[in-house]
């Protein structure tokens, strides 16, 4: 009996919080819902811009965050640098050193990492609202290739478990997008190359034959 009447107040509990959640803060409950499309979306992206803008404007928009800045590296010990952000300027740092222990500990972790510890920090940081106070990796085979920095809210509050939950979700989406835009892109390359080697083939056959020919 015991048992069972835990287990009933479990799932009673469950079912008032989804019910608190939706009729209480529903306009919250529709942004979460919102970045959880974009999230689903995300794998099918064809660009890098695409996928940067999820990764920024998305959860700026849906989660009303003062600021996020995506940080890229172009290879393991290449410093990261800022390809697209919402409340930072051209003052704030442009780039991340690859050893710093921000993105020593990111590439050591592969967790979202709330920067509650002013160390993590690198210089050249937004204050305010927009100050980062989580930190999100973005990884392919088991190495960092980005990471995204997050502020507070606007009303300066900090981001909740489930948003950080979701901004994860979203990186870890990104991941593999990215795979995907990058192989394709390769694959382009690729059949460019092939289509000038032919084209200069059929060329050199041509000089030939008009040789011969003369």
């Amino acid at each position: 009996a015991a048992v069972g009447l835990g287990l009933f107040l479990h799932r009673a509990s469950h079912s008032i919080n989804r019910l608190v959640d939706r009729v209480l803060f529903r306009k919250h409950h529709r942004a979460e819902e919102r970045l959880r499309r974009v999230t689903a979306a995300l794998p099918f992206a064809s660009d890098e811009r695409s996928i940067a803008e999820a990764l920024v404007m998305e959860p700026v928009s849906n989660l009303a965050l003062a600021s996020a800045a995506l940080f890229y590296r172009t290879s393991t010990d290449a410093p990261l640098s800022r390809v697209l952000a919402h409340g930072w300027s051209e003052d704030h740092a442009d780039s991340l050193d690859a050893n710093g222990l921000l993105v020593r500990y990111l590439q050591a972790e592969h967790e979202p990492l709330r920067l509650d510890d002013p160390q993590f920090l690198p210089p050249g940081m937004p204050q305010g609202a927009a100050l980062p106070v989580l930190a999100i990796p973005i990884v392919n085979q088991h190495v960092l290739t980005a990471l995204v920095l997050y502020g507070a809210h606007t009303n300066s509050t900090l981001p909740d478990p489930d948003e950080v939950e979701l901004l994860h979700a979203l990186a870890k989406a990104a991941a593999t997008s990215h795979q995907q835009v990058r192989i394709a892109t390769l694959a382009r390359q690729n059949e460019a190359k092939q289509t000038r080697i032919i084209e200069l083939e059929a060329s050199l056959r041509a000089l030939g034959h008009e040789r011969l020919v003369g």
